[in-house]
């Protein structure tokens, strides 16, 4: 069985959701690019930004860990959250092959789980080398239409 690990999953993930995006037009999304240098300091990439077809200059931030994380891990969570706010990003997305967590970066007065929006649970995976299964594109391709 092949290795896998987070970029396996980022990878995979993102040609799906480039794939979904290209072929409609009822999302707000034109694409989203892997390992992008979000200039925050030199060595702070954003795993995947989602860039908006409405507006340039809107973006969302996605920090993704492998199957081990727990996608509302306080050190993810905040991590993506520091970089979402050093960048001016409204959103941010922690995720793990089984879940994607879609959070507000700016909310007075809250807590980072106060800003929590949706949990998408898009697939049962357990092990990175489930990743490349056909079980882990049959459940998160359906799971990742829905998300918009």
């Amino acid at each position: 069985m092949e290795k896998s690990n987070e970029r396996t999953f980022q990878g995979i993930l993102w040609h799906h959701v480039n794939s979904i995006l290209s072929n409609t037009d009822e999302y707000n999304f034109k694409i989203i690019l892997q390992e992008q240098n979000i200039g925050v300091d030199d060595n702070r990439f954003a795993d995947g930004l989602l860039y908006s077809k409405l507006d340039t200059h809107k973006k969302v931030l996605f920090e993704l860990k492998d199957s081990s994380w727990d996608a509302t891990d306080e050190k993810l969570v905040y991590d993506a959250m520091i970089k979402a706010f050093n960048k001016g990003f409204e959103y941010f997305v922690t995720g793990t092959p089984r879940q994607l967590v879609i959070y507000q970066t700016f909310k007075a007065d809250t807590t980072l789980n106060d800003r929590k929006l949706k949990i998408y649970d898009i697939s049962t995976i357990r092990k990175n080398t489930e990743i490349t299964t056909t079980t882990f594109e049959k459940q998160a391709i359906p799971q990742l239409k829905i998300y918009h």
